[in-house]
């Protein structure tokens, strides 16, 4: 009896030692495996990280140049608003001249008229003047 059952524990042990070398084997598998799938994905989030970065320092550019645009374009408002300002002045201006230069040409018409009157009067006076001469 002590036979069998030593042949039966050796073939129990043989096959425990091979179920365990594939437990093990299985293991380091498992952990290569999952090795290469944190490897994998470690360098796929450096990438993404990196894109990031890009689209962050792209975006900062941006919005750097969007600042200094709107800067441009503030000092571009405020000039034509000054330039604005100044032709609204010269017209004004323009306006006043002209109403003052009316207001001359209507007095220069009245001395005009007014001395055309006197014209008429004085060779109607030298008229008479030459009438009674004669």
């Amino acid at each position: 009896m002590y036979l069998p059952h030593v042949k039966e524990v050796e073939a129990i042990a043989k096959r425990n030692k091979t179920l365990i070398v594939i437990c093990i084997l299985l293991l380091i598998i498992s952990a290569t495996g999952a090795w290469l799938v944190c490897r994998h994905y470690d360098n796929q989030s450096i990438r993404e990280n990196r894109d990031v970065n890009r689209t962050v320092q792209s975006i900062e550019g941006n919005n750097q140049r969007a600042r200094e645009q709107l800067s441009n374009a503030s000092s571009e408002i405020e000039q034509a608003r000054q330039q604005l300002d100044d032709v609204t002045n010269t017209i004004s201006n323009s306006q006043r001249t002209a109403a003052e230069n009316k207001e001359l040409i209507a007095d220069s018409k009245r001395l005009i008229e007014s001395s055309q009157q006197r014209i008429a009067e004085a060779e109607r006076i030298f008229a008479d003047i030459d009438q009674s001469n004669r």
